[in-house]
């Protein structure tokens, strides 16, 4: 993959994690009840999920099919966790922490085997806990079950049929779950519904997709045609806005619009990687993206205590016009937002993603170090081709092992320190008389 393709990939990334953000500060803030009337298109933007739920995919696949570290299960799941964990526990840390200070008359709200599901992220397992500790975190629990699942699904994926299986099965699976949770005697409706909503099972279909897109994508960028290869991305970005269209004059009003979504935002990620523009694809979208995790994370927290404290202070009651405080709000939320997921990312997020690379470094040199043992003389002399050892290899062997018209010889190792990694350098033996 060349590397404006790759910069595609963390463009759209970048754009996934900013219309998530927009969403909730229109909503959360209560905004929407000022202007109802970017509600039709903003309502959409919370969609974006599916957009990250397929670029994960993507790229998991993509990485696994060029990197052997990431086809060792145990490697993979190294990598994911040091690049997932340490962020979220910090901003669940931040979360709590900002809970207490400013609601320090009320008892903790926390059950502890709700935090103790959060600490194992496998909280998205039972429907009490799927929502997580940190708003926006209920994500990182269905990642999680996809990321248990995927050496396994990537093994499959060799073959096309058992993954197209998978989508359908997943599909199914998500279909039914949606009214077989709610008749269930053991859950109750306010946390089967909850469920249906964040459960990873779901998602799974997504991700499905998100592997077949890979492939899909694998196989149309290999023509050489580069004319052909730009019409399939013209024509995927036309597909792409048919759907926002449609969506958005609601010819789709299903419950299951998130696969609508998911099925436009495949044929974008498509023409994006095949034929990038400038317009998804540029420096402020990739520079998001590289901070999209740490801006996804910290964007709700951000915008619940900055802003509100702002007007609380006072900081903005000589104005007089609901535009122009909007406004406001919006700047000093959003410069905050940035500037703390730059400093995240460079604090929190990087440092991990490096001790995971040395912890991975670590392992396989000493496996490497174990599975490496000095050859014994016999394989030395054994595995030494015959024109290398010259005429001495024809004469008859002796008690030290060859023999010389000049008498009974034997080999010297002249020089131990270029050994000492195990292996033997013919050069550095030779051939002495006594």
């Amino acid at each position: 993959m060349k590397q404006d393709r790759l910069a595609a990939i963390e463009a759209l990334r970048g754009i996934a994690a900013l219309l998530v953000a927009i969403f909730h500060f229109y909503y959360v803030l209560g905004i929407n009840t000022l202007y109802p009337t970017p509600a039709r298109l903003i309502q959409h933007f919370g969609y974006a999920i599916e957009l990250f739920f397929l670029i994960s995919a993507f790229t998991m696949m993509y990485t696994y099919e060029r990197s052997a570290t990431n086809r060792t299960p145990l490697f993979f799941l190294i990598k994911r966790y040091f690049r997932i964990a340490p962020l979220f526990y910090f901003c669940i840390t931040l979360n709590l922490l900002i809970f207490m200070w400013s609601h320090s008359d009320l008892p903790f709200p926390y059950d502890p085997m709700l935090i103790v599901a959060n600490i194992s992220l496998l909280f998205n397992l039972t429907p009490v806990s799927a929502i997580s500790l940190t708003p926006a975190g209920w994500t990182i629990g269905v990642e999680i079950i996809f990321y248990l699942l995927f050496p396994l699904i990537a093994v499959l994926a060799a073959r096309r049929w058992i993954l197209a299986t998978l989508f359908l099965g997943f599909s199914l699976l998500a279909y039914t779950s949606k009214y077989l949770l709610p008749a269930s005697p053991f859950v109750d409706q306010a946390s089967a519904s909850y469920f249906n909503l964040y459960c990873a099972l779901n998602f799974m279909p997504v991700f499905i997709a998100g592997i077949l897109l890979y492939k899909l994508w694998k196989y149309v960028s290999s023509d050489v045609d580069v004319t052909a290869v730009h019409r399939y991305a013209a024509l995927s970005m036309y597909v792409f806005l048919g759907f926002v269209g449609l969506i958005l004059y609601d010819v789709f009003a299903t419950r299951f619009l998130h696969y609508i979504w998911a099925a436009a935002f495949a044929f974008l990620v498509i023409s994006s990687l095949l034929k990038p523009n400038r317009i998804i694809v540029n420096r402020i979208t990739t520079y998001f993206g590289k901070i999209s995790y740490s801006l996804y994370l910290l964007h709700v927290i951000v915008m619940v205590y900055v802003p509100r404290q702002v007007l609380a202070f006072g900081f903005l009651s000589g104005i007089d016009s609901q535009g122009t405080r909007v406004a406001l709000q919006l700047i000093i939320w959003f410069s905050t937002l940035t500037l703390l997921s730059n400093l995240t990312f460079r604090f929190v997020e990087s440092p991990f993603n490096h001790l995971a690379a040395a912890l991975i470094g670590r392992i396989q040199s000493g496996t490497d170090r174990a599975d490496t043992k000095e050859p014994s003389m016999a394989q030395v002399i054994s595995s030494t081709p015959k024109s290398a050892m010259g005429f001495w290899t024809k004469q008859p062997l002796g008690r030290n092992g060859i023999s010389s018209p000049f008498g009974e010889a034997r080999l010297r190792r002249s020089s131990p320190a270029v050994c000492s990694e195990g292996y033997f350098c013919r050069r550095r033996w030779d051939f002495r008389r006594f």
